[in-house]
């Protein structure tokens, strides 16, 4: 088959982005777009080799947003689903296994002191995992999950200094990375599409307090009221 250069299937990803949504999908959390296109340059484009690839990803993501928009930044399941179909190991690991790349488990009731060690002391069944990717990848699969899991290394896009993860809508946060994971809100959770509506009064508010109430997520709708309502100013 013919080689296809970097400018034609970007201009192949930029349609596919146009259809995923009629409205800007890194909207929702402050700095996406310009995440997107730090990682995108520096990265996807050299992960991403043939439109086949391309389609399958953005399959992979048009699936996941149906479940997800709006509560987890849009670049980091942009990644997650290129490593899903390039490299599905580590994305099953990062699955099975989120402590060894956000240093906490997910569900636990008690968290560890210090997350790097845990991270570091799981580096060997992540580097294990790295073997087998292709020589022409590593480097930029080895990035991708810096980017998207900072504790790993330090630098990446942690560089502009915004290390509010769950703020952002992060998956290095482990509300975010459940959510990107398994496909919803977890119970207790709360969701931003549902706060912004109670922010912007679209909802029963009497209504949506009385079931979180119900479902103990007042904490977390507080929590995501402060966060949101400098956005809604």
């Amino acid at each position: 088959m013919p080689l296809i250069s970097h400018n034609d299937l970007q201009i192949i990803a930029d349609n596919e982005l146009y259809r995923l949504s009629d409205t800007a999908l890194t909207q929702y959390f402050e700095r996406d777009e310009e995440k997107l296109s730090v990682i995108y340059h520096t990265h996807v484009e050299y992960l991403i080799r043939t439109p086949r690839e391309l389609k399958r990803i953005f399959n992979h993501l048009r699936f996941v947003l149906k479940k997800t928009k709006g509560n987890v930044s849009f670049t980091d399941l942009y990644c997650l689903s290129i490593l899903a179909v390039k490299q599905s190991l580590i994305y099953t690991s990062i699955k099975e296994s989120p402590g060894f790349y956000i240093g906490k488990k997910i569900d636990a009731s008690i968290g560890y002191d210090k997350p790097e060690e845990l991270i570091k002391n799981h580096k060997s069944k992540r580097d294990a995992l790295l073997k087998s990717v292709d020589h022409k990848d590593i480097d930029h699969v080895n990035g991708l999950l810096n980017e998207l899991f900072p504790l790993l290394e330090s630098g990446g896009f942690t560089n502009y200094n915004y290390m509010d993860y769950d703020k952002s809508g992060r998956v290095a946060s482990e509300k975010r990375l459940y959510i990107a994971m398994h496909l919803q809100v977890p119970y207790g959770f709360a969701s931003d599409i549902d706060v912004l509506e109670f922010i912007d009064g679209t909802m029963e508010r009497n209504e949506y307090l009385a079931r979180s109430i119900d479902e103990g997520s007042v904490e977390r709708v507080l929590e995501l009221l402060q966060q949101n309502k400098k956005n809604r100013r």
